[in-house]
Formats: C-alpha cells, structure tokens, sequence
C-alpha cells in the first residue's frame, strides 16, 4: 500500500477523500476531527472551521497567476526582484483573503449533515422513517400525479415556506417511491435548485451535482446510520443485512446494499451485474480495491451460478476470490453472498471476513 492508503486507512477515510482534503477540494469530516488530531498531531484550529469554496478560489487564483506568467511559484528564485516581489505580494494577498474568509465564513453543511438534522428535528428515532411526519412539520404537500414524465417533481417558492411534491402513480415499488420523496425532499431543504419548478428522473445515467447532492440526502434521511447500526449490528453476516436494512427502511435492496457500504467498517462493496457482466457497484471504506466494471462473472462465483440456474433465492455465503471482482489485491479470506433481483440481474455482497 502508498502510504497516502495507509495514512487514510489510519484515518478511517477513503484515499481519494484524503486527498482532496489535501488538495483543499474537501473539508475534514466533523466526525474525523479527532483522528485528524490524534494522528497527524495538529491542532483543533488547524482544521477549522475550513472553507473549501474559498481555497478552491485561491487555487484558481494562483493557477490563472502562473498561467499568465507562465511559471510556477518554485520557480521564483529566477526571476527579476521586481517581478517576485510583485508575485510574492500578490500571494501575500491571496493568503489574507483566505484567513479572512476562513475565520468568518460558516461551513456549509453537507447533504448528510442536513439530512441527520431533519431527522433530528422532527425527532424520528426508529425506522421506517416516517416521510409523512417531515413532510408535514415543514408544510411539504405530498401526492401522486398520472401526467408527469419524471419518477418525482418538486415545486416551491423563492423563499422556501411551503413545497409541493408529486411522485409518478405508475411507481409501483414502494422502496422507490419512497427515495423519490426523500429526494426531492433533498432538493427543498438544500436549497440546491435554482428555478421554482424541478422534475427529476432517478435512475437517469447523467446527473448534475444537485441531482446527486439530493440522492446523497434521501440515502442519509431514510437510512440514518445509527438506525442501521441498531438494525443489523456491526458485523456483516452476508445478503441477510441487506435484506434487513431494505425491510426496516422501506427501500429497495440497492439503496440498502449502497448505504450499506457507507456506513460500514468491514472491507466490503455490494457489486450489481446483468446479463453476466458486472455492471457497477460501490466499496466500503476501508476497502482499497477497484471493481472490475463490464468484466465478466467468475466462473465459479456465486452470483454466476445463480444465473446459470435461474434462481432467485439465497443461498450460505462462499469464499470467493478477490480477483473474480476487483483489480489488485488484499490480505484477507473473501465471502460472497449473492441474490438475483431481476431476470438476468443480480446483487452480490463482498467481504472480507
């Protein structure tokens, strides 16, 4: 492992996360500040409150300088007096404005972090969480509609009191008709749309930012993890947590498989496949693996012998080899669970045991 992966692992972070935090792209995680603390043996105000739009802005600032220059700031000792000193002031004042900004700019609040204060708020404290409950603290009017074209459609006013939301009639399975609703409750309590009226299609391959900040919220607000936690344990048994987790919470079994992996500590990933290609999927954070995307099945998986059989039930979990369904390699003995879902379609849960 790099020690960037090792330094995450320790942090308890994905590796790609730690290094936008590096990069100044992302805030360090509320939850993770005392790690950060204890590891990297920093201080509280070293961490916050950390404003990632302003340091992102600096960046730009700072690369459009060096572009239009056409060097870059190691490069300084070269230069005339005058112009370092110009860029050395310059850079002086970029530094300014940010500790500015960082002092008084608040953090905004992640999709998650407002997600946990709704359910805070309206006192939801088992599962299923009760949408009607939310819905009806915060004057959201909820109704199913024939003529729209979309599986959800919102509609508030500029200064957000009220919402009407509509969900398409013809959504029969109520785990999604459920993630419709807490979706484009994500839109209204994150104010994260623009124009009065929005419509959204939640299955759709290409999703805006907005689109995928509103899925993050619906996960977050019908699966709060400490709910999960109480539900399953902290363990992964196989296949039966998700199962679990989808009849607690009212969701579809993929929601439930990729919240799952969100919210658990065991080297895990919940992997869907079609037709005998492994189609996409989601790993855990402490899972440092790639997933072989449009590769074929392993022979002798599971998930490629319930195809072969047509079978949709379960059956024990196996040892599986972590080549079948990633690139590289992890110490560790793999178990795969497998259940068909559709015809041809079939979900799989991966772990290190």
């Amino acid at each position: 492992q790099t020690p960037q992966k090792e330094l995450a692992k320790k942090l308890d972070i994905p590796a790609s996360i730690l290094s936008n935090i590096e990069k100044g792209k992302r805030l360090v995680p509320k939850n993770k500040i005392p790690l950060f603390i204890k590891e990297l043996n920093l201080k509280e105000e070293e961490l916050l409150p950390a404003t990632a739009s302003v340091i992102h802005e600096i960046r730009e600032d700072i690369k459009s300088l060096e572009k239009e220059i056409g060097i870059g700031f190691r490069e300084l000792k070269s230069l005339p007096d005058e112009a370092r000193q110009e860029l050395i002031a310059h850079f002086k004042e970029l530094k300014e404005r940010y500790e500015k900004n960082n002092s008084s700019m608040p953090t905004p609040e992640r999709p998650a972090e407002v997600a946990e204060r709704v359910i805070r708020q309206c006192r939801i404290g088992s599962a299923p969480v009760d949408l009607n409950k939310i819905a009806k603290e915060n004057s959201i009017e909820i109704s199913e509609s024939t003529t729209i074209d979309a599986d959800g459609w919102i509609l508030f006013p500029k200064d957000q009191k009220w919402a009407a939301i509509k969900v398409n009639k013809k959504i029969s399975s109520l785990g999604r008709k459920r993630f419709t609703i807490a979706h484009e409750m994500g839109h209204f309590f994150l104010k994260n749309v623009d124009m009065d009226e929005k419509s959204c299609q939640i299955d759709s391959g290409q999703k805006t930012e907005h689109e995928r900040e509103a899925d993050e919220f619906a996960s977050n607000l019908l699966m709060p993890e400490k709910l999960i936690k109480k539900t399953i344990g902290i363990k992964i048994k196989g296949y039966e947590d998700i199962l679990k987790i989808g009849q607690a919470f009212e969701v579809s079994q993929q929601a439930a498989g990729l919240r799952l992996m969100q919210v658990t500590s065991v080297p895990a990933a919940v992997i869907y496949s079609e037709n005998g290609l492994i189609k996409w999927g989601k790993t855990s954070s402490n899972l440092y693996l790639k997933i072989k995307r449009d590769h074929k099945l392993g022979r002798l998986s599971q998930a490629s012998k319930i195809l072969d059989k047509g079978f949709r039930g379960l059956v024990r979990p196996i040892e599986t080899k972590c080549e079948y369904w990633f690139h590289g390699r992890m110490r560790g003995k793999f178990m795969e669970h497998s259940s068909g879902i559709y015809e041809n379609r079939v979900l799989s849960i991966i772990w290190i045991k």
